[in-house]
């Protein structure tokens, strides 16, 4: 919540006091405050393999997760869970595919109306073939109801239909993208179109446009932008997508691409502007480490471009003067709209050993968050949450860690959100057991991990006047300290001051 909050000043002068000229100011010492509002775990029982996957919320302040139950010995599932503001479950819808086989969820969305969308990726025989995969896409409304299922298969054998990615636009209608290419349905799931553009991320401009990035069956990288109707108007080639890379838009319309180190700037019809290369000859930028699928399979998340085209993003980079080639650190990188390197940070943890960039995410006062994983047992079985952030130069404001408690407990987060008031909402899965031996008992598995934080920020403008006081009069002044965070700040100080020239006396009040 933001607070406004009047203050009148008065300043008093005695009759005895001559007349003197005041030069009075008001200010306050801004600061930021972060704070954990709760923390939600989820079970789906006994020993299953847990993990939220992508997040998102409402204007109300509801917040959505989605991801993979997995209960050993049975059929593994979407499930969407929707938490209230104050982290209090609202609803939770299990799908399971038409073959009771294996489901993975990869993204979720929300419309203006508090409908939900899911897509993934549903395999239709036990065979794990590459032609049994189909997307499963379902549309909840705002009370968990199931409006509708649809199964896409794109009839090409040389692909496997999974799903990565979905956009709603105003109008209700979503977006798929994935290895089986690209679909549009109405607001009641009616399939208005499909392109065979193999994608991993898309983003939706105000006109309808569709922008996908992805590759071919050759591997080969690129970017394409389609019409409402779905059809084709530009393509370019990339470098390097090694099967994760990401897309978005500015205000302006033009289109930005991360490809595993390479960035690339398009003008809305498709003229390259400039490509960046994150690497270790351009000013520190150490090429990304691969450190697990989580990675490759959810890197979408670590990319993201400002309304005026500042490029920022995310990921672990090798401390190449170690001679364990595990010890990284979570790098975060930003560019101005002309792709020029402004800033590098690095974060290195209190154990100084393995720290992971995952997901990024931005607010309209240009502050960077960060979540990430990192040791702080020492061992490589001891992953913690972190989220960083830093203010639009790069300081950095803010750490937070989240930690299961237990002695063996890994956390990793996949997907950051913040909203207009500065609330920050983190999903991902939380590996924790208890057992009496020395060594772990395997069979144990992931929990949901959700977890809102709220942040203070109090800014005032200072105030001064030059302002004759006669003996006994009053002089109101007026103020606003205004919190630009999401939480309510209960008490702060505010400095008060005259200047050197400023005549008073011993019975004035300030």
């Amino acid at each position: 919540m933001r607070d406004s909050i009047q203050h009148n000043l008065y300043r008093m002068i005695s009759p005895s006091i001559l007349l003197g000229i005041i030069l009075m100011l008001l200010s306050i010492t801004a600061f930021a405050r972060v704070s954990g509002a709760w923390v939600s775990l989820y079970n789906s029982g006994g020993s299953a393999h847990d993990t939220a996957v992508d997040v998102a919320y409402d204007s109300s302040g509801n917040v959505y997760v989605t991801g993979v139950v997995d209960q050993y010995g049975t059929s593994q599932d979407f499930l969407t869970i929707k938490y209230n503001a104050s982290g209090s479950q609202l609803w939770a819808k299990r799908y399971n595919g038409p073959n009771n086989v294996k489901d993975t969820p990869y993204a979720l969305a929300v419309d203006a109306s508090g409908n939900v969308y899911v897509t993934g990726t549903t395999y239709i025989s036990e065979t794990f073939e590459d032609e049994d995969y189909d997307y499963i896409t379902i549309k909840y409304d705002t009370n968990g109801n199931q409006l509708w299922v649809r199964q896409y298969n794109s009839n090409n054998y040389y692909t496997t239909d999974s799903a990565h990615d979905i956009e709603v636009d105003s109008a209700g209608n979503v977006y798929v993208t994935g290895y089986g290419g690209t679909v549009k349905y109405d607001t009641n799931g009616t399939e208005l179109w499909s392109v065979y553009l193999r994608g991993y991320d898309l983003a939706l401009d105000a006109g309808g446009n569709v922008y996908v990035v992805g590759n071919d069956v050759l591997q080969n990288s690129w970017a394409s932008k389609l019409d409402t109707d779905g059809n084709y108007i530009w393509g370019a080639s990339i470098s390097y997508n090694w099967g994760h890379a990401s897309i978005a838009l500015d205000d302006t319309g033009n289109v930005y691409v991360r490809s595993y180190v390479y960035v690339y700037k398009f003008d809305a019809m498709g003229n390259q502007l400039w490509q960046f290369a994150c690497t270790g000859d351009n000013a520190g930028c150490i090429p990304s480490s691969y450190p697990w699928t989580w990675w490759i399979i959810y890197g979408k998340n670590s990319f993201t471009v400002d309304a005026s085209g500042n490029v920022y993003m995310t990921g672990s980079t090798e401390q190449l003067n170690y001679a364990d080639p595990d010890k990284n650190d979570i790098e975060t990188i930003k560019l101005d709209t002309n792709g020029n390197l402004l800033w590098v940070r690095k974060y290195n943890g209190p154990t100084d050993y393995h720290e992971l960039g995952n997901a990024i995410a931005i607010d309209n006062a240009g502050g960077v968050y960060v979540a990430g994983a990192i040791i702080n047992q020492g061992s490589e079985e001891d992953f913690d949450f972190v989220t960083i952030k830093y203010d639009s130069n790069g300081n950095q404001k803010w750490v937070k860690e989240y930690s299961g408690k237990e002695y063996y407990a890994d956390e990793f987060p996949l997907a950051i959100e913040v909203d207009g008031k500065g609330n920050i909402y983190i999903a991902g899965g939380s590996y924790s057991a208890v057992w009496s031996s020395p060594d772990p008992p395997w069979g144990s598995g992931y929990d949901y991990v959700t977890i809102k934080y709220t942040q203070s920020d109090l800014v005032m403008t200072a105030l001064s006047t030059t302002t004759a006081v006669a003996p006994g009069k009053t002089l109101s002044l007026s103020n606003t300290v205004k919190n630009q965070g999401g939480e309510s700040a209960g008490s702060f100080n505010i400095a008060f001051h005259l200047s050197t020239d400023a005549v008073y006396g011993g019975t004035n009040d300030i």
